[in-house]
């Protein structure tokens, strides 16, 4: 079982902006893939660093634009590219 608030997400968001104001935030999907908290990072304004045409699809699904994403995954198949 995994425990988490939700309001957290958006407090260290708005810590981080704080603190590194010139930093962009990119939620690394593959740590958690829960649609709740994706859409929490999409409302507090990360991007996101996905590694699979799923993780990718399962964020764009929920709203987020492809330019605000990094497909990190150094392997990739030529569907991928």
């Amino acid at each position: 079982m995994i425990v988490y608030r939700l309001k957290n997400i958006q407090e260290r968001v708005d810590l981080w902006n704080k603190v590194l104001p010139r930093v962009n935030i990119f939620y690394a999907t593959k740590c958690l893939q829960d649609g709740e908290v994706l859409k929490a990072c999409l409302k507090a304004g990360t991007g996101f660093d996905v590694a699979s045409t799923k993780e990718m699809n399962d964020c764009i699904e929920l709203g987020a634009k492809p330019e605000n994403m990094i497909f990190a995954n150094p392997i990739k198949t030529k569907d991928q590219l």
